[in-house]
């Protein structure tokens, strides 16, 4: 069902990790919003950077699967904004951002997992879309 109060989360993990030559650190903060929900999801807002310089901020919601005793699916669907640095060409800074993962919730309601993720306009905005997938552990805690 998601927490009653917000959890703020830290989430290193690889930026274009599709691509040989390209894959860079990245490290991101997310905001998730508890208690609140829209169409059975959770607002959330985050910040992301590289070790290239490249940025991204968004703003959606986050949608939760209990998946046995304190496991759960997560999967985010945003609005996003990318500022490129030094770092891959997404062709645009309006952006997409989604997220599938699985996160392990313990007793104190920290919970540890990972995500799969992919940033991109989907042709919506320019031709040129090459897209860019990240993964990530994630760590959250509960706000009070």
């Amino acid at each position: 069902a998601g927490p009653a109060r917000g959890e703020l989360a830290a989430s290193p993990g690889s930026f274009n990790v599709r691509e040989n030559e390209g894959s860079t650190p990245l490290y991101g903060l997310e905001y998730r919003f508890g208690g609140r929900r829209f169409w059975n999801g959770q607002p959330i807002v985050g910040v992301g950077e590289t070790a290239q310089d490249s940025k991204y901020g968004y703003a959606g919601l986050q949608f939760g699967l209990p998946a046995g005793h304190r496991w759960e699916l997560t999967s985010d669907f945003a609005l996003a904004a990318y500022s490129r640095g030094h770092g891959k060409n997404l062709g645009t800074a309006k952006e997409f951002y989604f997220s599938l993962g699985a996160d392990y919730r313990f007793a104190n309601d920290t919970r540890a997992g990972f995500a799969i993720r992919h940033i991109s306009h989907d042709d919506l905005v320019t031709t040129y879309d090459p897209g860019v997938d990240i993964l990530a552990l994630t760590l959250s805690f509960p706000v009070r």
